[in-house]
């Protein structure tokens, strides 16, 4: 797996390509799948407004109410060379556990169930 950053575009609003990468076009043309994180700034810029001015969704125009159903950020596969399939995952980021969700307020299942205790000898 290699990590790239992209070029600065026009806004960072606005979702990146795989003709973004930064760097030399051979990065995207060897690799068999490219993958870009975004994560949707115009989206949380939206929920802290709303939070400020106690905002229900109702409340919000028609075009807001677009960005708030958009992802809190987006996992794109824009290159695969394994079964030719380009999809968008659409991710939620949970700040109460630091990472990101499929659904916006999906319950997170803990797989320890209670904290380890040391074994005394005695």
């Amino acid at each position: 797996m290699l990590v790239t950053h992209s070029r600065k575009c026009e806004s960072e609003e606005r979702p990146t390509g795989k003709m973004d990468v930064k760097g030399s076009s051979s990065i995207t043309d060897l690799v068999d799948s490219v993958y870009i994180i975004f994560r949707n700034k115009a989206r949380e810029k939206l929920l802290d407004h709303m939070q400020e001015l106690n905002l229900d969704y109702t409340e919000l125009e028609e075009k807001q109410q677009k960005l708030y159903n958009s992802g809190g950020a987006y996992l794109k596969l824009v290159k695969n060379r394994i079964s030719g399939t380009e999809k968008d995952f659409k991710l939620y980021f949970n700040q109460k556990y630091n990472l990101f969700t499929e659904r916006e307020g999906q319950t997170i299942r803990s797989y320890v169930e209670a904290p380890l205790r040391s074994v005394s000898n005695g």
